[in-house]
């Protein structure tokens, strides 16, 4: 069997990351998660408005600071929504599976690669945890 090379198929490669971006965004607004125990999104609307770690107002270095400033970003440029997480997360899942892809056919051949990022598009776990605003959307 064989798989298409990434420069014969260039629409596949984009249906495959779009796929990706938009399951989490998709799963996040039918099951919005509405309990987050890290406050990201408390920190990230803090930094916002301040441009400092804070948590309700009060200066804070409790949380790993990257996911935090990087939707506080997107919280400034959006508003402070769900829907500005999730827009985040999925754009951060189109490059993980893009990523798959250029790693995985680097290392083993293409069709890992093609295989790596088609999975991720749709795998339940990573579209589930893509979809919540929480430290492990970003890692």
């Amino acid at each position: 069997m064989s798989f298409p090379r990434a420069s014969s198929r260039p629409g596949l490669l984009a249906a495959i990351v779009v796929v990706a971006a938009a399951a989490p965004m998709v799963y996040g607004l039918r099951h919005p998660s509405p309990y987050n125990p890290d406050n990201f999104e408390v920190i990230a609307d803090g930094f916002a408005r301040t441009w400092t770690l804070s948590d309700r107002g009060n200066p804070t270095a409790e949380r790993v600071p990257a996911y935090p400033m990087l939707l506080g970003i997107f919280y400034k440029l959006f508003g402070h929504t769900y829907w500005a997480a999730l827009l985040l997360n999925g754009l951060m899942a189109a490059g993980v599976s893009l990523g798959l892809f250029i790693l995985g056919s680097r290392l083993f051949g293409e069709g890992v690669g093609w295989l790596a990022s088609a999975i991720a598009a749709v795998y339940p776990p990573f579209v589930y945890y893509a979809s919540q605003p929480q430290r492990e959307s970003f890692m």
